[in-house]
């Protein structure tokens, strides 16, 4: 896959998580048999492969953030509210977030 700002931009960075938070909710779909089980998003942390010089990994969670509250409305994640994000050189497998 790559680090963001090295191979990869944070555009591509926002659609990357983005189908990380298709995953999420098929497996929470697939747990709980319905998404209608969900309550709220409480919190979001994401982990972004970056080089130091990157500074937009806010723009890759947005994607997972804006996913969610696509899917669940006022009870989806919230832009800024209980959000982390950590940046790590090297994750395994090389994946980018």
């Amino acid at each position: 896959m790559g680090s963001w700002k090295r191979e990869l931009t944070a555009a591509e960075g926002y659609q990357f998580a983005r189908s990380a938070g298709l995953e999420v909710l098929a497996m929470l779909r697939s747990g709980l048999g319905s998404l209608d089980q969900v309550k709220r998003v409480v919190k979001v942390e994401g982990i972004v492969n970056s080089v130091p010089e990157f500074e937009r990994p806010n723009i890759v969670l947005n994607g997972f953030s804006d996913l969610m509250r696509e899917v669940f409305g006022k009870k989806g994640a919230k832009r800024g509210r209980c959000r982390e994000r950590t940046c790590f050189g090297k994750i395994q497998r090389s994946w980018p977030a």
